[in-house]
């Protein structure tokens, strides 16, 4: 009986067959590993209370692990979509005929590369078919495909690997190490500060909050990333007009202890043509509006 070759896959170890299937199946084996921790969850939510409270800590943390395994799929699971470019292409059994752009940009509106026939996609880009498909809304559809360009190596081209963009921190997501709430927070934290930042600074910027994020909580891993772009990136980014323009004016902000108090948005222009008026009515040595020019009537 003749037998289909197999080869190891170098990013992910699994074997697979010569047409490049898994040879139990995916769909198999994902099914039955949701039909376990459906008994699973239904056996724990009816005993939870007869477990001791280290064995109620260890349940508990190891599901959270688990969340984390399935948060790193989620995100490889939109880059596939994306790869394979379902958006346009559809959902046929052909393998990916070669390498897609991040986020999609085959899958727009119109033919795609691979449509000969001219047929116009419904889906305007991967992150709207995912949102389709997946049942989850376009923002977190966008927030797993601007994860999956960061941390998951691109497409081999000529025969060699290239590394993901954030090695450090696309290795701690297949690991397990953190979840992919912390992942985005870090992924978005360094995004803002490259364009300012030198890139050793960046890297020693991924390499600890990657750290941190294994050792801490959400929170704690937050004030850190903020204080690293801080540090890097004090002045900020220079706001837009449109953004000034929104921001711009007097607001009243109540009445407390008989003052009304406001808040004032002002350009610098604005600031100075302001604190010239405010000046001028609270100098004492110029006369008030009750008071003469002369020596008045004696």
């Amino acid at each position: 009986m003749a037998t289909a070759p197999i080869e190891e896959h170098a990013g992910t170890g699994e074997f697979l067959s010569g047409s490049g299937e898994f040879p139990f199946g995916t769909g198999e084996f994902l099914s039955e590993v949701h039909a376990a921790l459906t008994d699973f969850a239904a056996d724990f939510a009816s005993r939870f209370l007869l477990l001791g409270r280290r064995e109620a800590a260890d349940t508990i943390t190891r599901i959270e692990e688990l969340s984390r395994i399935v948060d790193h799929l989620q995100v490889l699971g939109a880059h596939a979509a994306d790869q394979h470019r379902l958006a346009c292409a559809g959902e046929d059994h052909r393998p990916a005929s070669g390498a897609a752009s991040s986020e999609g940009r085959w899958a727009t509106p119109g033919v795609g590369p691979d449509d000969a026939g001219g047929v116009r996609s419904e889906f305007r880009d991967t992150a709207e078919y995912l949102r389709a498909r997946l049942r989850i809304s376009r923002a977190e559809a966008n927030r797993r495909l601007r994860l999956a360009s960061s941390t998951v190596p691109p497409a081999p081209g000529a025969g060699q690997e290239a590394p993901a963009p954030l090695e450090v921190l696309g290795a701690a997501c297949a690991a397990g190490q953190l979840s992919g709430r912390a992942a985005s927070l870090i992924r978005d934290a360094i995004d803002r500060v490259r364009p300012v930042a030198a890139p050793p600074a960046v890297e020693a910027m991924e390499a600890h909050l990657t750290s941190q994020a294994g050792e801490g909580d959400e929170d704690i891993l937050r004030a850190v990333a903020r204080r690293w772009e801080n540090t890097l990136d004090q002045d900020g980014q220079e706001p837009s007009e449109k953004l000034l323009r929104a921001r711009q004016g007097v607001f009243l902000r109540g009445r407390r202890h008989g003052l009304h108090l406001l808040e004032i948005g002002a350009t610098d222009e604005q600031f100075e043509h302001l604190a010239t008026v405010m000046n001028t009515a609270t100098n004492p040595r110029l006369p008030g509006p009750d008071e003469g020019s002369g020596t008045g009537g004696r």
